[in-house]
């Protein structure tokens, strides 16, 4: 039993981990500085210019993926910091000794919390592919297929916005 448990922690602090480095700034639509309306610059905005280059956006399709992304990254700020205090109470769980059922409660909470965040960009992503042309699409699925051969096993987990 233990050696289960101890698969389940490192399962659930990689997963952290992993969803983290999802959410680190720029995470949904964007990188640091991006996002608001046109002209300005802030959490959205830098992701909605390379995808605007590389897949040819029209400024009305660049209109709508900026509020797309602002959207998603709207709805998911407050469970981003959910999942990092979650994570955190996990690790201090797996070095604390703590019980096998409160570490299973933490693990569970912390999934729940990562399950609402992929809703939320598979939503998000769901929508920006929506009005995307034909062409774009392949595109976009090319780009996908490049960054996944790029960064290796397991980097199709998490359908992440605009990438």
């Amino acid at each position: 039993m233990r050696g289960k448990t101890a698969r389940q922690v490192a399962f659930a602090v990689l997963f952290s981990a992993t969803v983290a480095l999802a959410q680190r700034p720029g995470g949904v639509g964007g990188g640091p500085g991006a996002g608001g309306p046109e002209g300005q610059r802030g959490p959205g905005r830098n992701r909605t210019d390379f995808l605007a280059t590389v897949l040819g956006l029209t400024a009305a399709q660049k209109t709508q993926a900026t509020a797309i992304f602002e959207k998603a990254r709207t709805a998911s700020a407050s469970l981003r910091k959910k999942l990092a205090q979650q994570g955190a109470e996990l690790r201090e769980a797996a070095t604390s000794n703590a019980a096998e059922i409160d570490i299973d409660r933490l693990a569970s909470a912390l999934g729940d919390t990562s399950g609402l965040l992929a809703a939320i960009h598979t939503k998000s992503f769901g929508n920006f592919y929506a009005l995307l042309s034909p062409e774009q699409q392949e595109k976009l699925k090319e780009l996908h297929a490049n960054l996944k051969a790029m960064r290796g096993p397991g980097a199709g987990l998490f359908v992440e916005p605009g990438l």
